[in-house]
Order: C-alpha cells, then structure tokens, then sequence
C-alpha cells in the first residue's frame, strides 16, 4: 500500500488531487492545515507527502522544516506541490528539505503523479535492498 498523505487547504484542489493519486492506486490522507500535517505525519506514516505551499496556519516551508528535523521522519519523501512558481519560493522550499517542487498548472496534477509513483518505486527498492 503506497500512502500519500496530501497537505492542502482548499478543499477543491485536495478533492481533485486525492481522486488524481487515488485513481493511480495510492491510499490518500488528506489535512487541510500544517497542525494537522503535523499530527497525521506522527499518527499515520505516509510513504510521501505532497506540502502546499501556502497554507493558512504554518507554510509548507516551516511544515517541510519541521519534519525533515525530526529523526523519526526525515526520511519520508516531501513534494511541494504550489500555485507558488517563483524563484524565490522554490530555494526555500529545497533550502527546508523538500525533495522536489511541482507548480500547479496544468500538467501539474499530471507531473506530480508521476513524481510521486517514481519516488515511491525508488523509495521501495532501496528498502529493500537494505532488508538483505
């Protein structure tokens, strides 16, 4: 079961990008806030996260901080997934642990998918070889 654990307050961007993920067979979480985000992260374990940037609470930037500061779970996979296409956004994003940065257009849900079925699939298999 490959879980995603989506981060994003619109409630209409999040049911259009759960159905997108779910229909590519991965399990969705959804939290549509960065508290949220943050316990769900805990309670859950998500094999990656999809960050908005934006959100009305803690940014993605702090959120992404947060996680990747914690040993329990640096490891997991973060996609900043955002309206947000400057620059600027995109370095402090990388700069707090992201692992990638996909800007919401329209490829976006398309290229976001595919990131994520990549980075699960490549995720996995070193878990594996670690195993032996």
């Amino acid at each position: 079961m490959k879980k995603v654990l989506l981060v994003e307050d619109s409630i209409t961007q999040a049911a259009k990008t759960q159905l997108g993920l779910e229909t590519r067979g991965f399990v969705v979480e959804v939290a549509y806030n960065g508290y949220s985000a943050l316990s769900k992260v805990k309670e859950w374990s998500p094999d990656i996260i999809v960050l908005d940037y934006c959100l009305p609470d803690i940014d993605g930037v702090e959120i992404c901080r947060r996680i990747k500061q914690n040993p329990l779970h640096r490891t997991i996979p973060i996609v900043v997934f955002s309206a947000e296409d400057t620059l600027r956004n995109m370095t402090q994003a990388y700069s707090a642990g992201a692992d990638s940065y996909v800007v919401k257009e329209s490829e976006g849900e398309s290229v976001l998918g595919l990131l994520i079925e990549s980075i699960v699939t490549r995720r996995n298999r070193f878990q594996r070889l670690d195993s032996y």
